[in-house]
């Protein structure tokens, strides 16, 4: 062997490699260089296949759905305590409030009926929340300054913090099962809502050597591995409407409907024997920041996220420290020797093609295993010592100073390093273009009504309204598309094609205002329905954080002008739909319209209903 290739293995073998290694490793303990396995990190979370929820789970949110039928931020009390005891009622186990009642509303009448009504459910935990910086201390986070809810408000079975601290780069990725405060342990919203899940008294509950916090559970101990600070890394469920979830509106409609022996929107089964998490997402109201996976994310599904985790038993596990020191020393010293054996241009493509392989193998361990192999450090280690190597090569043998600098100029390219940190692609948004027809129905007058009843019965009126809209639209084959406060907007022929969607989407009109003429005495509304047939673009439509399967184009803007232009009781359609069902359907032309953002008029025509031959002929003459 020539005394240059000795001299190359030794230095391959021996010091350079390891010292790498070592080197890597260090550096990556530092905040700047440990963002970058971060990014590696939360690429993996945002990658990770479709996460499936166990049930046990169910969150009650306030949006603004909610806000705008109860009333303004913030909601009376009392409303909260009807909800309490309303879950209560139905069986909740642990009624968890992802809300801070920090102070006295100035309602005392509506504060002691909160109070009453949590004293005595008995499985109420009320979150709490430590103001001011968080400190790791003696592996534990610690906090000074402690808000809770004041005595007035009754006696909670338990509180629990809901902060949730970020990481150096502002992301959350880890959720604290305790904090300490002035010798005391106060749990976080999600451990506090297992303990009286499981009913588990403090002796079951025990830190262990390792790296691991043990929960006995039905004689069973669950270890949930936790870091230096005693926090989880959590396996974050990216959207809130992966849990079963109902607003709070429609558990309050839902339990009047259910007293009164009718039947509720929300079956009382849906919250027996499970967590509720109650917490806000009305804008404005709520705490949204990044976390792993995720640019903006509602942080109450942190702990629905850890509380599923233990379910499943679903939380990352980061490797051990003698690991992560192991594979990037590994790493330098197989490139080293690779380096040594091939030529620097197959050396190179042969640490590329092991790096990628490298990337697939701890994707999969995470997505598969929930195992959190560090990535950045070994590949790191790799193309640092492929570097080194090839500088050594090229120190030794000056003739082919030119080549190794040409190859390398070729190939670390900022280009391939961004592909090989693994940013994040966007999620592909978007739909297929189809022929619709599209109905959109309206409250004529509701404003106006709305003054005269109290909001309870504005709310019960547009349930039962919705409830007859919806089994129609069904029946007929529609999708419901989405409830636009006193409107609805119903598409046909998709996403299963139907031949006849602009026929149904009559029929289903007809049939609507039919049905409210006999129910005449308990819906005292009155509708005008709009209809147009033409293509749009339907499919998911939406942004990161929420994506809904609904229709967009100029045939969903006419219907709804279509429907702007029909008084109470009528049924207007535009020429495309009048078209394909004038063989069944007697019209009468309105004429020709200029309707608002188009510049040519439309042709409308209005439905001439008969509710005795609507019986016998399908609904219509």
């Amino acid at each position: 062997m020539k005394p240059r290739i000795i001299r190359k293995l030794r230095w391959t073998l021996l010091p350079g490699p390891f010292l790498i290694g070592l080197v890597i490793f260090s550096l990556y303990r530092l905040p700047t260089w440990r963002r970058f396995e971060l990014i590696s990190y939360d690429w993996r979370m945002k990658k990770s296949v479709e996460k499936k929820v166990s049930g046990q789970v169910v969150i009650v949110f306030i949006g603004d759905e909610t806000l705008k039928l109860l009333g303004q931020w913030p909601l009376p009390r009392y409303w909260y305590a009807s909800l309490t005891g309303i879950l209560k009622e139905w069986g909740a186990r642990v009624i968890a409030y992802d809300i801070l009642f920090l102070e006295e509303s100035g309602d005392k009448v509506a504060d002691r009926e909160l109070g009453r009504v949590v004293s005595e459910a008995g499985n109420v935990i009320y979150g709490c929340y430590f103001e001011g910086k968080l400190a790791v201390k003696e592996g534990m986070i610690s906090g000074e300054k402690l808000l809770e809810a004041p005595v007035s408000l009754g006696k909670p079975t338990a509180t629990g913090c809901v902060n949730v601290p970020t990481d150096e780069d502002g992301v959350t990725r880890r959720y604290p099962l305790f904090i300490s405060y002035q010798g005391k342990l106060i749990p976080s919203l999600g451990l506090a809502a297992l303990i009286n899940y499981y009913q588990l008294p403090g002796a079951a509950i025990k830190r262990l050597k390792g790296g691991y916090i043990a929960l006995t559970v039905k004689d069973q101990e669950r270890r949930l591995p936790v870091d230096e600070s005693g926090s989880v890394w959590l396996n974050i469920y990216p959207e809130l409407n992966l849990f079963p979830h109902y607003a709070m509106v429609q558990v309050l409609q839902s339990y009047r409907l259910w007293s009164q022996g009718k039947t509720p929107l929300i079956s009382p089964e849906v919250f027996a024997d499970k967590i509720v998490v109650v917490a806000h997402t009305a804008a404005g109201t709520t705490d949204v920041g990044p976390v792993a996976g995720q640019e903006r994310y509602l942080k109450a599904g942190l702990h629905a996220s850890f509380l599923e985790n233990f379910f499943q038993d679903d939380f990352i596990q980061p490797t051990s420290r003698a690991v992560c020191l192991l594979l990037p020393v590994a790493g330098a010293i197989m490139a080293g020797l690779t380096g040594v054996i091939f030529p620097p241009a197959v050396g190179f493509l042969f640490i590329f093609l092991f790096g990628c392989l490298f990337v697939w193998v701890v994707f999969w361990l995470f997505t598969t295993y929930n195992l959190w192999v560090e990535m950045m450090p070994s590949l790191t280690g790799l193309f640092v010592t492929t570097l080194s190597t090839s500088l050594s090569q090229f120190i030794l043998e000056r003739r082919e100073k030119n080549r190794l600098r040409s190859i390398f100029q070729r190939y670390i390219a900022p280009g391939v390093m961004e592909k090989l940190l693994g940013d994040p692609s966007e999620i592909p948004l978007g739909g297929e273009r189809r022929l619709l027809t599209i109905l959109f129905a309206d409250v004529r007058g509701f404003t106006s009504l709305a003054e005269k009843i109290s909001p309870e019965e504005a709310v019960e009126l547009l349930n039962r309204l919705f409830a007859v809209l919806e089994e129609v639209i069904f029946s007929h084959g529609g999708t419901l598309d989405k409830f636009i406060g006193d409107a609805v907007m119903a598409i046909y022929g998709a996403p299963i094609d139907q031949i006849d969607h602009a026929q149904q989407a009559v029929l289903s009109a007809v049939e609507m205002i039919n049905k409210l003429k006999e129910e005449k005495d308990q819906l005292q509304v009155r509708i005008g329905i709009g209809i147009h047939t033409g293509p749009a673009v339907v499919g998911n439509i939406g942004s990161l954080r929420r994506m809904d399967y609904t229709a967009i184009g100029d045939a969903v803007n006419l219907a709804a002008r279509i429907q702007d232009l029909a008084p109470a009781g009528e049924i207007f359609i535009s020429e495309d739909t009048y078209t394909r069902v004038k063989e069944i359907v007697n019209c009468q032309l309105i004429g020709t319209v200029q309707v608002k953002g188009r510049k040519e008029a439309v042709r409308v025509y209005r439905v001439m209903v008969n509710q005795d031959s609507a019986r016998a002929q399908g609904g219509l003459l």
